[in-house]
């Protein structure tokens, strides 16, 4: 086996076991070796540390959400499908909220910019033609960047906007504002 096939194959096992309902913190590093059919060192190689493995595990978890409801239903209102990604992405990142910690600023402090790309799309589709490439990638940098912060500082959130981000409907609150405001400013003032 390459060692592509190795490092996808551990990925897939932890991918795996994140879906069949396992907590981040009850996954040993053991486990994944035994269920991947690897061994433990080789795993070390790959990832490094069990936080990398499973933090990249949410990350894939994420893109093939990302992926899957970004194509879905392109006749839909564009605005609402950018709604249920958000939404989907930020019930993920409570869901896994620790990892999402790990992810999320490895994803601000390395400048990784994949989840922006997957909404672009959406944000194209929102905006037509009143907006160039540039600013289309800077409304998905507005976006994605504020709704990372927010999450990944949850508590400071509820205590400076009153939004628990742990209820699903305050959840849908602040994600219906941050986008309003994003597409707002963006569109020079005009409603959504």
């Amino acid at each position: 086996m390459s060692d592509s096939e190795t490092r996808q194959k551990i990925l897939e096992t932890v991918r795996q076991m994140l879906t069949e309902g396992w907590k981040a913190e009850d996954i040993t590093v053991r486990q994944i070796a035994a269920r991947a059919g690897v061994g433990i060192g080789t795993i070390s190689y790959h990832y490094h540390s069990k936080d990398r493995l499973l933090s990249d595990a949410v990350s894939k978890m994420m893109e093939a959400l990302a992926a899957s409801l970004v194509k879905e239903e392109p006749s839909a209102d564009p605005y609402r499908r950018m709604k249920d990604f958000l939404l989907s992405i930020s019930e993920m990142s409570i869901q896994y909220y620790e990892l999402s910690k790990i992810h999320v600023t490895y994803d601000l402090m390395q400048g990784d910019y994949s989840i922006c790309y997957t909404i672009i799309p959406l944000l194209r589709d929102i905006f037509g033609a009143a907006k160039d490439e540039t600013a289309v990638k800077l409304a998905a940098i507005q976006l994605i960047t504020s709704l990372q912060s927010i999450l990944l500082k949850k508590e400071a959130f509820l205590m400076f906007s009153g939004l628990n981000l742990d209820s699903a409907a305050q959840r849908d609150q602040a994600v219906d504002i941050l986008l309003q405001n994003i597409i707002k400013i963006n569109k020079g003032g005009n409603e959504k």
